[in-house]
């Protein structure tokens, strides 16, 4: 019965106290409603709508049971995918922002509001790379709109509000805080937002705000599979502002490029380097005929300042690279042989991976869903993977494709020739060296 009493005393202390100040924010000692009134008319739910037509595949291992006997009854039918995600309003006139796999090959996309009113929007421009896309509804006037932050400000234990329609769920709120920062998925943008606050599938798209309701972070992934575990990531506000930005502008995303692979500096490769520190951006391979090559940059080269940057270039060279203006000149700052070198290098245009640019200058293989580019050396560079795909969860940027079902690969024109006579139902074999290492990798081939 005492401890009874203690329990009741304490649950009321908690009750009345008051706000406890931490930096600049202030831990909501009682509610977060007032918070959540204020920006939940700008947070939207997405459905959308693809159209997916199935094709015969005709006899052998990817043909479907029955599918001769069907084939007598008429062309093969569409049928209807639907999927669901989350965005928010960031201008009256009808801008949304959500991510890019929310919308991504979707033949129709309605937005929906809190207050039940549903609007028809058209995609106005996506990025893969970063998995930011920007929706526009039309006719739109004096929507409710979100402030956007500043993700930079942000700390290791400021609290974290995030809205969105998980399972489906209107507008549904989960709190956290921000367990950690600057994590990586393995994409070359990836700088993400970890936080406790619970995302789910369907959470996709919709904001991170701070305590102050505005946007630090788009929500786009969680941990694993299923329900959220504690650990979901959201893409950092300022590093989807550029994205935006020239989505608005252009409806497309232009990046710098300098046409390196490259790895890491750990203990040894410092001490190697006369390093103070493990810092840097160590070159491991250079595509043929790109700027990086055209400059002098070489393999083994440990890339240390980026035009003027030099805070933590070895994990932002990607960014560095990507903000940099195509056609502009900067300097790169290398250790080679313990020896400090400034390189001059006019940054070019990284194309995307779905234009035609990318095919003529690199290469592409749909059925392993990869792209990749020549190098120095024997092999090609895979330089994307496709989430979802074939190769998804067995290659990775940087892998050295050597070999695809034995034939030896050398050029881009090999790596064609190769990728064109895989078949849907079969396994390629790939010989791929990663890092130090030489593998075989059977990977099954999807329609």
């Amino acid at each position: 019965m005492q401890a009874m009493k203690s329990t009741a005393l304490l649950l009321t202390l908690v009750a009345c106290a008051a706000p406890v100040s931490v930096g600049a924010q202030e831990i909501p000692a009682h509610s977060l409603a007032p918070l959540v009134k204020k920006v939940k008319p700008a947070v939207v739910n997405i459905y959308t709508t693809t159209r997916a037509r199935s094709a015969w595949r005709g006899r052998g291992p990817g043909a479907e049971p029955f599918e001769e006997f069907f084939r007598f009854f008429g062309p093969p039918q569409e049928r209807m995918r639907r999927g669901q995600g989350s965005g928010f309003m960031i201008s009256s006139d009808g801008y949304v922002v959500t991510n890019n796999h929310v919308v991504a090959g979707a033949d129709d996309v309605r937005v929906k509001l809190a207050d039940g009113r549903e609007f028809k929007a058209k995609v106005k421009g996506s990025d893969r790379g970063t998995d930011v896309a920007l929706l526009k509804i039309d006719d739109a006037k004096s929507l409710p709109t979100l402030p956007l932050g500043d993700s930079e400000k942000l700390e290791v234990g400021d609290w974290v509000v995030a809205i969105g329609n998980p399972f489906g769920l209107s507008h549904t709120v989960t709190a956290g805080i921000v367990s950690a920062k600057d994590r990586s998925s393995g994409g070359p943008y990836d700088d993400f937002i970890q936080t406790d606050a619970a995302i789910n599938p369907g959470n996709s798209g919709g904001p991170l705000l701070n305590l102050k309701g505005e946007v630090v972070g788009i929500n786009a992934q969680i941990l694993g599979p299923g329900a959220n575990i504690g650990i979901g990531f959201a893409i950092p506000i300022n590093l989807a502002n550029s994205v935006i930005k020239q989505l608005r502008d252009t409806g497309k995303v232009v990046r710098g490029y300098l046409g390196i692979m490259y790895g890491k500096v750990d203990a040894g490769v410092a001490k190697a380097y006369g390093l103070d520190k493990t810092e840097g951006a160590l070159v491991g391979e250079v595509v043929r005929g790109g700027p990086a090559d055209k400059a002098g940059v070489e393999p083994g080269d440990v890339i240390v300042e980026f035009d003027g940057r030099s805070d933590r270039v070895g994990e932002r060279l990607a960014q560095l690279v990507a903000d940099a203006k195509p056609g502009s000149t900067v300097k790169l700052v290398v250790r080679r042989d313990k020896a400090r070198k400034e390189i001059q290098l006019k940054v070019g245009t990284k194309a995307d991976d779905g234009t035609e640019a990318a095919y003529q200058r690199a290469g592409s293989a749909d059925a392993l869903g990869v792209n990749v580019e020549e190098t120095r050396g024997a092999g090609v560079v895979v330089t994307a993977v496709r989430p979802g795909s074939s190769a998804s969860g067995s290659l990775e940027p940087g892998d050295i494709l050597l070999e695809i079902n034995r034939h030896r690969i050398e050029t881009l024109e090999n790596f064609r020739n190769a990728a064109s006579k895989l078949i849907p139902g079969e396994t390629a074999l790939l010989r791929v060296r990663r890092g130090d290492s030489i593998m075989f990798m059977a990977i099954p081939i999807e329609g």
